[in-house]
């Protein structure tokens, strides 16, 4: 991913198979992003998102299994690193 962190880009970059695929990043629209980095504000999008669960206007989008998915990831990728090798996720978290 050039841009992992604010996908400036609009799209993200899928490889494999030593083939690339460019993955729109906001493929609907929903968040306004238009590829053109001088509109489009990941800042913007957390802060508008973040205050409408604060308000109870929404609900969050990613609950507490996610949270529990994402804990697990990061250590199966500091296992990987530890051990120089590869770490199957789906045992890791079972």
């Amino acid at each position: 991913m050039p841009d992992p962190w604010l996908c400036r880009p609009g799209h993200v970059v899928l490889e494999r198979d030593a083939v690339s695929e460019l993955i729109p990043a906001d493929p609907s629209g929903e968040f306004g992003l238009s590829g053109e980095p001088a509109n489009d504000d990941a800042y913007r999008i957390e802060f508008e998102t973040a205050s409408q669960v604060i308000a109870g206007q929404a609900a969050p989008r990613f609950g507490r299994a996610d949270a529990v998915d994402q804990a697990a990831t990061i250590a199966a990728i500091r296992r990987a690193a530890a051990t120089r090798g590869p770490v199957d996720l789906l045992a890791a978290t079972a």
